[in-house]
């Protein structure tokens, strides 16, 4: 599947989308105005015909439904590990550098780092990078394909 249409299928999904630039993580637009609606498909359609090596970002938070826990390396795995309450299973994305697990959105969130050792939290006001995105020559892949679950922590 080609960016475009991995993009619209998020957008069918009922998430927010944005083109990221595949050099650091940025995104490739003013993307203020995706976190209070989603983009168009004619959008989406120019904005890969502009920038055809752009990654996908999704949109955290209200406008997508969507909380990730962003699980950083060996650092985030035993963080995540040594808590007493497990979270939940849910869609999981291999990053290169870690995991994104994605729950549907928790208002009482917020977006930042450190919420533990090698734990971030992306939520309104965040976006992270998507399947079929490439850093550094590495995929961003599912890891486990499941609905998108609650979780209670």
């Amino acid at each position: 599947m080609d960016r475009t249409d991995a993009a619209l299928a998020y957008l069918k999904e009922g998430f927010s989308v944005i083109p990221v630039l595949p050099s650091d993580k940025r995104p490739a637009t003013e993307w203020k105005v995706y976190q209070e609606r989603p983009a168009t498909e004619d959008e989406v359609a120019e904005w890969w015909k502009r920038w055809p090596d752009a990654n996908l970002g999704i949109v955290t938070g209200r406008i997508s439904g969507l909380s990730v826990i962003d699980v950083d390396g060996k650092t985030g795995i035993v963080s995540i590990a040594e808590q007493p309450i497990k979270p939940p299973s849910t869609r999981v994305i291999k990053t290169p550098h870690g995991w994104h697990l994605y729950y549907k959105y928790r208002p009482d969130w917020h977006t930042g780092a450190g919420l533990l050792p090698g734990i971030d939290v992306r939520n309104d006001g965040g976006y992270v990078v998507a399947p079929p995105s490439q850093v550094d020559g590495t995929s961003y892949t599912v890891f486990r394909d499941k609905p998108i679950a609650e979780i209670t922590l």
